[in-house]
């Protein structure tokens, strides 16, 4: 028997019917260790080197033991969180606490068939730098929040805490409104009108920029001439003197990464990125989606070849570009 062992509960049912009965999935319901929540900073600083000190998270008792079980009936373990540092730093943990055992590690960025049989055909060991990353990351947060904010709270009384990311936000934040304050708000006016004619499509919004042959400039900062120059364009003639036309060529959207996704979600349904981030998990659990933890603008060919011959069917062939968008990631570290 192989033992897969995922992140989430929610995935168990679909990876079993994908894998079928020689394997059996089982999941570690997130992280199972961690720096104590209690207590002492659990870092030691030695010749150079930090080292955290880990327990055991005290709700992955049970999946722990579960696991522990399990895997003494394996032959092979596969570690099959998810496909990020956190992913990979859960799967070294499990490993850790699991005891000896055969393992590889296996990652897949959707949850389908193919994705998951392809991934377990490909298995690797697990990736120490991304581990090392994720310790990093937890090792930062603990030494700025337990060392820094007890001073912060000295200096105000009003600070409840310092973050790693927190912290350099609100600096950013603060930055920005020391600009905002700084500059000098000036009232002025703005004329739009909007223009149709009956039974002529399409209307059109025009603003005012000159009068009388002259530039507005800064005319329109006295509210009085903004009225009373209102009051003259509603007799006026107007006349369409020119029309430019011109063909724009306008780009698809690249795929969404974490921030981009959250920003829309953001503006568009208005959904804060906690909740944002739940629903995706949910989608990606449920092979919806790929995963939604990224920074990566990458697509997979055989999807895009996939999503490509169904436009073909589907639409007229002007609807599908000779060549696919190729959209490359700023990041060099994109994951």
């Amino acid at each position: 028997m192989k033992l897969v062992i995922v992140e989430s509960p929610n995935k168990v049912r679909k990876i079993s019917a994908f894998l079928g009965s020689d394997y059996r999935v089982s999941a570690s319901f997130g992280h199972v260790r961690d720096l104590p929540a209690k207590g002492d900073l659990a870092i030691t600083f030695k010749e150079g080197k930090v080292i955290p000190t880990y327990v055991m998270i005290e709700r992955s008792a049970r999946s722990v033991s579960e696991l522990k079980s399990l895997a003494a009936k394996a032959d092979e373990i596969l570690l099959a969180m998810d496909p990020d540092r956190e992913g990979e730093a859960i799967a070294w943990h499990v490993s850790k606490l699991i005891g000896k055992h055969k393992y590889c590690r296996v990652v897949f960025h959707s949850i389908t068939e193919k994705a998951v049989k392809k991934a377990v055909a490909a298995p690797r060991e697990l990736a120490q730098g991304l581990v090392d990353a994720q310790q990093a990351r937890r090792v930062l947060d603990r030494v700025v929040g337990w060392m820094v904010s007890p001073t912060l709270r000295q200096v105000s009384k009003e600070a409840k805490s310092a973050g790693r990311v927190q912290s350099v936000a609100l600096r950013l934040v603060a930055r920005r409104e020391q600009e905002i304050n700084k500059h000098d708000n000036v009232k002025y006016f703005v004329l739009d009108a909007h223009l149709e004619k009956e039974k002529v499509k399409p209307s059109f919004t025009a603003r005012l920029i000159t009068w009388k042959g002259d530039p507005l400039g800064h005319r329109l900062r006295d509210e009085a001439v903004a009225k009373k120059t209102v009051e003259q364009l509603k007799t006026a003639s107007w006349e369409v003197l020119a029309c430019q036309r011109r063909d724009a060529l306008r780009n698809p959207p690249a795929p969404f990464t974490t921030a981009t996704i959250q920003q829309a979600a953001s503006v568009q349904l208005k959904i804060n990125p906690e909740q944002t981030m739940k629903l995706l998990q949910s989608l990606f659990e449920e092979g919806k989606i790929t995963y939604h933890r990224t920074d990566s603008t990458a697509l997979d060919p055989e999807a895009v070849a996939v999503a490509r011959k169904m436009i073909g069917k589907k639409f007229p062939s002007e609807y599908l570009p000779e060549k696919p968008a190729v959209h490359v990631s700023k990041a060099a570290n994109a994951q």
